[in-house]
């Protein structure tokens, strides 16, 4: 209660609720004002929405005090990185709605491939980056930690942009398309397991909570396929 209570009842003039709505809307209107620019140039959206998180981040608009009172709050900053977090398993969820299960099985080598490279490319390239910015940043802890979590964004990150792309240039039913959702997914599956197995090892009391979840996984899973794979 006392949480909440310091959450909702600061003396800041917008609440979570009021701020999330306005910074939707001013995102959803700059991104409606590059895409009308950059649609007669062939862009797709993606990169309208990308310029609009430009626009919009420390670097432009939020230089200016009034703006960065609404886009900056640190006193929602948890609250933030929670929406955020609800809001790109939702997304995610919506890829896997996109997934043709047939075709993965099918193509199941290719799919494996494609994941790979791109993982291991985005990984070095994270690896790479990450000595420099904990050198910048002068990270004196949880190095290794840091550095992981510097590749997992570099290897996640493009994967719902792909998707987004694929749908906007209009050949997700294409085998380039399918190829492209389904590596995209298999990158996503394999960051969470990798940053959870991390988590799990780590952190000593969390290694329980770990294999209990596998095992509810596995179960929910087994009982998916079998009772209701008929219907």
């Amino acid at each position: 209660m006392d949480q909440a209570k310091r959450l909702l009842c600061t003396r800041d003039l917008w609440n979570p609720f009021n701020t999330t709505f306005v910074q939707t809307c001013g995102m959803l209107l700059v991104s409606q004002i590059f895409h009308v620019i950059l649609k007669p140039l062939g862009q797709p959206g993606p990169v309208a929405q990308i310029l609009a998180g430009l626009v919009l981040g420390p670097s432009l608009l939020c230089k200016i005090e009034r703006v960065r009172q609404i886009f900056i709050q640190p006193a929602f900053e948890a609250y933030s990185f929670l929406l955020l977090f609800v809001f790109r398993i939702l997304f995610m969820f919506s890829i896997g709605l996109e997934a043709d299960l047939p075709y993965m099985s099918r193509n199941m080598k290719r799919i494996g491939v494609v994941a790979a490279w791109n993982l291991g490319v985005c990984g070095a390239f994270g690896a790479a980056a990450s000595f420099f910015v904990i050198y910048l940043l002068k990270v004196a802890s949880h190095r290794f930690a840091f550095a992981i979590i510097i590749m997992i964004i570099v290897a996640s990150t493009a994967s719902p942009v792909v998707v987004r792309l694929v749908a906007e240039l209009k050949f997700d039913t294409a085998d380039t398309g399918r190829l492209a959702i389904s590596a995209a997914l298999f990158i996503e599956i394999f960051c969470i397991a990798w940053y959870s197995t991390y988590l799990a090892f780590s952190a000593g009391n969390m290694f329980g909570f770990a294999l209990v979840c596998i095992v509810g996984t596995g179960i929910v899973a087994y009982a998916n396929r079998y009772s209701f794979g008929d219907l």
